[in-house]
């Protein structure tokens, strides 16, 4: 016995020195807060995202980070040179959706205050050892126009974000997107969320090559998503079947926090917000874009001398319209550092005030990243690709919805033409 415990130590501290550095440093980091590091016995982190492949350098998406648990980790191992995307889900598809709506109030224990989704976010943002995480808050969803059906299915899935992505991660999160968060609001009108199209948007926002590591509670074989809202679990086979239909092959399966005495009957608690939990039967899925995919990045060519005519200039939205927010004319400012400035017209009705930056997302949308006014911070806002590049001033067109009025104005004017 004695020989035994000697040989299984032994094998434990070996696993240990076996983990990359930079996991190790990323999981021993002391600016990680000290009640997620308690959960490292349980979780095991270390093991997980070494089997995750992660590299310095890389470019990652945390799909629904919640509390931040494994998004300061993925910093930590990316590192200095490498960007993290803490991506939260806007809960509508409205861009005035305000951050009140965006799930109820939570109090994570590594905080003191009940914060929503988003607000928990904000306070990696603020942290002097994550500096590379951002925070992109979107509707995970675009309109469909011309789609087949789409007045039934107006919408489908996007992950909008300024690069095309070296991995994206969902750790606890499938479970959510298939119960909770599985229906939303699109221009007032209720709508199903669809993670199947998600997948699809994940898979064309990654380089060829690029993983899909999914953590989730595991349900019962066989019972589907029907747990998802009432066990919050997932069937690992459904989750299999749904991603592979995206395009993915499956990498690898682990393990690592499998539990055989866990009733699959009973609701699995929430391990990244509730203090001293335990987790459940869990599953760890590696999935991959192939190598060999064909080219799914619609980011313009040359982007930065197509759009040369809008520096300098002016694009009006809504022109000549009067009226509160969503029926007024507004102008923005795009600028070449990637910066832009947005303000109604003095006598539109409304003159608030934005800037952020902008950039194209993998389906060829021109998408903005709002980080002024506060109420929308980090709000990543797409638009179908209003921006037609190699415009001139003087020329006028019409929004993709065939009735919202755009034109290109000649000289920065915020005030009068």
């Amino acid at each position: 016995a004695a020989l035994t415990a000697i040989c299984v130590a032994g094998f434990a501290a070996d696993a240990a020195e076996t983990l990359p550095a930079k996991i190790t440093a990323a999981v021993k980091n002391p600016g990680r807060p000290a009640l997620q590091m308690a959960q490292d016995g349980t979780l095991k982190p270390g093991a997980v995202l070494a089997f995750a492949g992660i590299q310095s350098g890389q470019a990652v998406a945390d799909l629904l980070p919640e509390g931040g648990y494994y998004t300061r980790l993925l910093s930590g191992i990316v590192g200095p040179k490498g960007r993290v995307y803490a991506v939260v889900p806007r809960l509508g598809g409205d861009a005035a959706q305000v951050m009140a709506g965006d799930g109820a109030k939570a109090k994570d224990p590594s905080l003191n205050l009940p914060m929503n989704r988003v607000e928990r976010t904000y306070v990696m943002e603020s942290e002097p050892s994550f500096k590379n995480i951002a925070v992109y808050w979107q509707a995970l969803t675009q309109e469909c126009g011309g789609c087949a059906g789409a007045q039934n299915n107006p919408t489908i899935g996007a992950l909008s974000l300024p690069e095309q992505l070296d991995a994206v991660t969902a750790a606890y999160a499938y479970h959510v997107f298939k119960g909770e968060l599985s229906h939303y609001t699109v221009r007032g009108k209720q709508a199903a969320f669809d993670m199947g199209e998600m997948d699809k948007a994940i898979y064309r926002g990654l380089k060829n090559g690029g993983t899909f590591l999914i953590i989730d509670n595991a349900a019962a074989k066989g019972a589907d998503f029907a747990a998802a809202a009432a066990l919050n679990r997932a069937d690992p086979d459904a989750v299999k079947a749904e991603v592979l239909a995206a395009g993915f092959v499956l990498d690898g399966e682990s393990t690592l926090l499998a539990r055989s005495d866990d009733d699959h009957t009973k609701k699995a608690e929430d391990v990244l917000m509730v203090r001293g939990t335990s987790p459940a039967d869990s599953f760890v899925l590696r999935f991959k874009k192939p190598l060999g995919a064909p080219d799914t990045d619609k980011r313009p060519k040359n982007m930065m001398a197509q759009m040369a005519s809008y520096f300098g200039n002016t694009r009006a939205n809504n022109a000549g319209a009067r009226g509160q927010q969503g029926a007024r004319e507004h102008r923005t400012f795009f600028h070449a550092d990637g910066t832009y400035e947005e303000i109604g017209r003095f006598d539109s009705g409304n003159n608030v005030f934005a800037s952020g930056t902008w950039y194209w997302d993998a389906d060829g949308r021109m998408c903005r990243h709002h980080l002024f006014q506060p109420d929308a911070r980090d709000m990543a806002d797409c638009n179908g690709g209003a921006e037609r590049l190699g415009h001139k001033p003087g020329d006028k067109w019409l929004e993709d919805d065939g009735k919202t009025p755009v034109e290109l104005m000649k000289g920065m004017v915020y005030f009068d033409e």
